[in-house]
């Protein structure tokens, strides 16, 4: 069964049916219009947008097959825009990879996209969005955070807000972000149904416009030893949690003990 494709190798999600550029090579974006090799290896960011950039509609169950796949990477083939995702959702939960998620860096957030992870979710003119397709993309968004120790971690709803560190180039962001977070120009990209869906599944909300998130990892950090205590929670934090009995290196949020 097709998975993920993260530096070369297949990782499959239980549960999500996922068809990528290894099995179907007409699926991969190219270089250099809509992607580039990345120059890092800490990935520390995961963002979400909508195809549309329009508000979304929620609609129950489960949405028709759109063959996504097919339409996504052809249109971006064909534009003149400099444009791309490594992952995209249909309606009926079939995610499409369309690049590594370790080797490249694809063009979805502009001053973002080397130490992001990029995915679209689905959406018509009329901005519906189905529960099952958020259900699946809250399973790739887990997955992707365990996979590359991006800790559980999203903003208050704050559609139309931007957060400055974002603007900066997301070095000092860690979290699950969305479009509109980076770039002032999309405030409905990707709306706030999946942040929803996310907060359900256990995420923890911050103000990281006011930095509560760093003020939290600080302690976090100068709890378990780790120096410089700056509030933000990469590799050496992971490392630091893991070896605190904390699985893939991610805090239990909500907080305990």
């Amino acid at each position: 069964m097709p998975g993920l494709i993260i530096g070369g190798n297949e990782y499959q999600i239980p549960g999500v049916k996922i068809v990528n550029f290894h099995d179907e090579p007409k699926y991969k974006i190219h270089a250099p219009e809509d992607m580039r090799m990345r120059r890092t290896r800490w990935i520390r960011s995961f963002f979400w947008h909508n195809t549309k950039n329009i508000q979304t509609t929620f609609k129950s169950g489960k949405g028709p097959d759109t063959h996504l796949e097919d339409r996504i990477t052809k249109l971006w083939a064909l534009d003149e825009r400099h444009a791309g995702a490594h992952l995209a959702v249909d309606w009926d939960g079939t995610v499409v990879c369309m690049a590594d998620l370790l080797r490249d860096a694809t063009y979805h957030a502009s001053q973002v996209n080397e130490v992001s992870i990029g995915a679209e979710l689905y959406e018509d003119s009329n901005g519906v969005v189905y529960e099952l397709q958020l259900e699946q993309a809250v399973k790739v968004t887990e997955f992707c955070c365990a996979f590359f120790g991006i800790q559980r971690q999203i903003p208050e709803p704050l559609i139309n807000k931007v957060i400055p560190r974002l603007l900066e180039g997301g070095r000092a962001c860690v979290g699950v972000f969305g479009h509109c977070h980076a770039y002032a120009g999309k405030p409905n990209d990707p709306s706030d149904h999946i942040f929803w869906a996310l907060r359900n599944a256990g995420f923890q909300m911050f103000d990281f416009i006011n930095g509560t998130d760093i003020v939290f990892w600080q302690r976090i950090q100068r709890h378990h030893g780790v120096t410089p205590a700056d509030g933000i929670p990469g590799p050496v934090t992971c490392d630091a949690l893991q070896a605190s009995g904390y699985a893939n290196g991610l805090w239990r949020f909500p907080e305990q003990g």
